[in-house]
């Protein structure tokens, strides 16, 4: 899929003056070389920033991105401008977040410096000129830029060009292709930043089934399969008889995970099965007693059927009473066994349907 971006694109000194907006692009296409290691591209950034806005923290900035030059290539006349650049800040921040660092490193690197100046009385500290240039960079990692008809290259990406327009496509894995114009202005670095937009994750989640899953505290039901951005988020899955589970995970653009969640029983689970065979052994014993107050009852009739024909005797007279008590007693006991064995089930029912977990 292929995204038409429309970018607004700052240009320091374009109106006669810089403004805030301006340095803040500036320092974060600086930033984005920085941690690309193209330390070139971020002096040249923080240097452009620093001069539309001379802010403590672009001032520590552009410093380290001198010394990592410094480091890397060995030109003295680096060495010269971080150190320039260090007591500037301790100057404009002398109690900066930063001061303790700025101060150790000058420790260092102010000896090398004299020496230096020793050896080259006349040598001046760089100063990374702007030129026309395009500094281009995206957050998208592993992004591309291909600038008018020249060979893409990686992001952030120092170009040279000419005033004017100029076309861009920028690609990354996993994320919409962008294209953009970009306007160069002579004597100005124009940084441009690509916003790409990424693909979303696909997460598998293997659970019990009918278990109901909550994404960054959105139901999605009993979801098997999820669409996430990319970033972190919380995961939450619980079905009906266990506790519920949550989980932070990290997905990248077009990352297929798959989370398995082995979800513990609820507390409730054994007090459920015990009030239910305790109401299906009421139930059961229940049901014995009214068929045997049956019998009982029965016994009795066929013992009335005999007196109408003819006087009973004693052990007759005997066995009716026996057989009638016990009809009364067994049924009794039938009835409020059976009763408590319905209550029981119903309880256990009502324990087991309820026993549904939250999230937290």
């Amino acid at each position: 899929m292929r995204q038409l971006a429309a970018v607004a694109l700052i240009v320091a000194g374009t109106r006669g003056t810089a403004t805030a907006q301006d340095a803040d692009a500036m320092h974060r296409a600086g930033e984005a070389a920085y941690k690309a290691r193209e330390f070139r591209a971020a002096a040249t950034a923080f240097e452009s920033a620093r001069t539309a806005n001379p802010r403590p923290a672009t001032i520590f900035s552009l410093a380290q991105s001198y010394r990592q030059l410094y480091v890397t290539d060995h030109q003295p006349a680096d060495l010269l401008r971080a150190v320039e650049l260090y007591r500037e800040y301790l100057a404009a921040a002398p109690r900066g977040p930063r001061s303790e660092d700025a101060r150790e490193l000058l420790s260092n690197l102010e000896p090398l410096a004299e020496l230096v100046r020793s050896r080259e009385p006349a040598l001046q500290a760089t100063q990374a000129d702007p030129g026309t240039r395009l500094l281009l960079w995206s957050a998208a990692e592993g992004a591309t830029v291909q600038v008018d008809d020249e060979a893409p290259q990686p992001m952030p990406l120092l170009v040279e060009v000419t005033p004017g327009a100029h076309r861009a496509t920028i690609t990354a894995p996993h994320h919409d292709e962008v294209k953009l114009e970009a306007t160069a202005v002579a004597g100005q670095l124009v940084p441009v930043e690509a916003r790409l937009e990424p693909h979303p994750a696909t997460v598998t989640i293997g659970a019990p089934s009918g278990s109901q899953v909550v994404l960054d505290d959105v139901p999605r039901g009993s979801a098997t399969v999820l669409s996430a951005p990319p970033g972190q988020h919380r995961l939450w899955v619980g079905a009906r008889g266990t506790q519920g589970v949550e989980r932070t995970f990290v997905v990248r653009p077009g990352d297929a995970q798959t989370l398995t969640f082995d979800l513990p029983p609820s507390p409730r689970r054994p007090v459920t099965r015990a009030v239910l065979v305790g109401g299906l052994t009421l139930l059961a014993l229940g049901t014995g007693s009214l068929v045997y107050a049956g019998v009982q009852h029965h016994e009795a009739s066929d013992l009335l059927a005999v007196q109408r024909e003819r006087p009973w005797t004693a052990s007759e007279l005997d066995d009716y009473t026996h057989h009638r008590d016990s009809y009364g007693t067994w049924s009794s006991a039938g009835i409020v066994a059976v009763s408590a064995g319905v209550i029981g089930i119903a309880v256990a029912a009502l324990l087991h349907y309820t026993d549904v977990p939250t999230p937290r």
